[in-house]
């Protein structure tokens, strides 16, 4: 057997359509007439018979007549709340009014000079100064006879010079990218 819940029970008033027989509750055997209205439950018993077509349903009564049934409350609808408009400095408005009486748009501002055509770099770190530095010594020398050697011909200057010393393979890409003549046969 289910448990019902405690909630307050929905009462209804109804009446037998003529040649039905319906009973008020599952567990009373008391039918329901047709010739009077009768107060009960709403249950799913109930209800089921009334979409059947066995039961009618007493249309709602105004709330002033319903004296013993528990009062349903009516949702009221508040009226919008008006935003306040927004207000505009004074100077835009004058700016606007008048830009509205002539329907003229204004005249187009004179932009900035166009871009330069040298190519922007990647964000990034940059090139190191040192690598001036290097190539305007080793242009002047022959051409060395591998990559390593040119690689250690440079770190040597890096050195003797007292510039900050790169590591071994981002040399080799400098030169390689840059001065692929230092090296004979390259």
């Amino acid at each position: 057997m289910r448990k019902r819940l405690l909630s307050p029970s929905i009462m209804v008033e109804v009446r037998a359509v003529k040649d039905a027989y319906v009973l008020a509750d599952t567990s009373d055997a008391t039918p329901i007439p047709g010739d009077r209205w009768s107060h009960v439950e709403l249950t799913p018993h109930i209800a089921r018979a009334v979409r059947e077509g066995d039961l009618e349903r007493r249309p709602e009564q105004p709330a002033a007549q319903d004296v013993g049934e528990p009062k349903t409350r009516a949702k009221k609808k508040r009226p919008a709340k008006k935003r306040p408009a927004k207000k505009r400095p004074a100077r835009q408005a004058a700016k606007k009014s008048r830009k509205q009486a002539t329907k003229k748009r204004p005249a187009p501002q004179a932009t900035s000079p166009a871009k330069s055509s040298v190519p922007k770099r990647n964000p990034g770190q940059r090139p190191s100064d040192d690598w001036t530095k290097i190539a305007a010594h080793f242009d002047k020398e022959k051409p060395f006879p591998s990559l390593g050697r040119a690689r250690d011909a440079v770190k040597g200057f890096l050195t003797e010079k007292e510039l900050s010393l790169m590591h071994d393979r981002t040399i080799e890409r400098w030169i390689m990218k840059n001065r692929s003549h230092w090296i004979r046969g390259a």
